[in-house]
């Protein structure tokens, strides 16, 4: 009784340059802090949220890498501001009711490692670039799901921070 997510018509933009055929996976991930709970009469240790978040880290597998891409990668230190949108297709499967939706994450940070291009027999680069994230968007067309502006300190919805 639950629901079948298909996800259709996905892009990458990195520095407003579609890699269209170029990506084979994007992906960020989100830790929050924790602070140890210990207390006298406690059967365990816990651990609460703090409202802080660890470093946001996102990630970018590139199937193929050509030079246009190097140079969006290797330009202003590294910063990117890369979005990934997709229509997100849910069916449910006790109503059989169809929901679509479009998606969109925007993260903008800076490359951690610097992709170099090397020799190999096959065609594929499978070069993967390592982004810690400043700014996390999560949206669709109702609005934003998720906001995290670590700089600005701003963090949406308000029960995360």
């Amino acid at each position: 009784m639950g629901a079948t997510v298909t996800w259709r018509k996905c892009r990458v933009f990195y520095n407003n340059v579609d890699l269209f055929g170029n990506v084979d996976e994007g992906s960020v991930e989100i830790k929050r802090k924790f602070a140890d709970l210990k207390g006298i009469g406690m059967p365990a240790d816990a651990k609460l949220p703090t409202g802080k978040f660890e470093p946001i880290v996102a990630k970018l597998k590139f199937n193929n890498i050509s030079p246009d891409i190097l140079r969006q990668v290797w330009t202003n230190d590294g910063y990117c501001d890369f979005r990934m949108v997709g229509q997100c297709r849910v069916i449910h499967a006790s109503s059989g009711s169809v929901n679509e939706n479009r998606l969109v994450t925007i993260v903008r940070g800076y490359a951690e490692n610097l992709p170099v291009p090397g020799v190999k027999e096959d065609a594929t680069a499978d070069i993967e670039v390592t982004i810690n994230a400043l700014f996390l968007q999560v949206k669709d067309d109702g609005g934003n799901i998720l906001l995290i502006d670590l700089p600005n300190g701003l963090v949406e919805p308000s029960e995360l921070g």
